[in-house]
């Protein structure tokens, strides 16, 4: 038994050593507004702030829902407070682009928490399954596009994945109020766990009180979070969020385009809805 725990080991290192490559190897002009925008966050409302230097740094962007900055700038402004990543390449000018997407101290702190919320969404994916636990494990762990996603463009996509497979565990679990603030936690980060909601809540319950009150979990983290940002200025950043480009694929129906999403969607709620008892 230690032999095997051994060779798991040492697989799991090299895996992280080879993960830790790709981060600091690899670098995308998008994680300047992941990294240094979020840095900004005890100096105002990150969305009035962007709209308001934008001419300055056309670099500047803040595409995405509050709950990401707030982490990430508690996060980021104590790596820079523990001297792990220099101050002056947040300050050198109002732009520094170059400064932070080339610099390996930000590039390896910055995707770090990925790195672990990766490894712990692999401990928690292999929990859902009776049999074969280590195989699923790997699976999920050597995920070629969660792996190109996560540690070479950077993206933060692992953050509500994580929470969408929670939601996954609870549910096996038969845990409907911790499935919810899980869905609701991973949809605070992007939009589309939102999107498994109402199949939950079919899923669940046909009774209406209790589906108000999922309803009511999975929407509370996201509120929650906007009410610090909230004003005219977040208000524009949900007509160009990138959480609704997805919903322009479709096809054109005379002077109308229908979205792949809605159509497969509203199949299967009513799927669902058929199959009621």
């Amino acid at each position: 038994m230690k032999i095997i725990l051994n060779k798991k080991s040492i697989i799991l290192g090299i895996i992280s050593i080879f993960f830790i490559f790709l981060m600091i190897s690899f670098s995308f002009p998008d994680l300047f507004a992941m990294l240094y925008v979020p840095s900004l966050i005890s100096k105002g409302n990150i969305y009035t702030i962007v709209k308001n230097n934008k001419q300055i740094c056309l670099w500047l962007d803040a595409t995405w829902p509050p709950l990401y900055y707030l982490t990430m700038g508690v996060y980021i402004n104590l790596v820079k407070s523990l001297g792990l990543i220099r101050h002056q390449l947040f300050e050198i000018n109002p732009c520094p682009v170059w400064d932070i997407i080339l610099n390996k101290s930000v590039l390896f702190w910055g995707k770090l928490p990925f790195l672990f919320l990766h490894f712990f969404s692999a401990y928690i994916f292999q929990k859902i399954f009776k049999k074969n636990n280590w195989l699923w494990f790997m699976l999920w762990l050597l995920n070629p596009i969660v792996i190109f996603v996560t540690f070479i463009e950077g993206q933060f996509d692992i953050i509500p994945s994580f929470f969408l497979i929670l939601a996954f565990y609870f549910t096996f679990s038969k845990n409907p109020y911790f499935t919810f603030l899980s869905l609701g936690i991973g949809a605070a980060y992007k939009f589309y766990p939102f999107l498994l909601v109402p199949v939950f809540i079919l899923y669940f319950s046909r009774d209406i009180k209790k589906q108000i009150l999922y309803l009511f979990l999975s929407l509370a983290p996201y509120t929650l979070s906007v009410i610090p940002f909230f004003n005219k200025d977040y208000l524009s950043f949900l007509s160009f969020s990138e959480n609704y480009k997805m919903f322009q694929v479709g096809f054109q129906v005379g002077q109308f385009k229908i979205s792949y999403y809605f159509i497969s969607y509203l199949l299967l709620i009513i799927n669902m809805l058929r199959d009621k008892k």
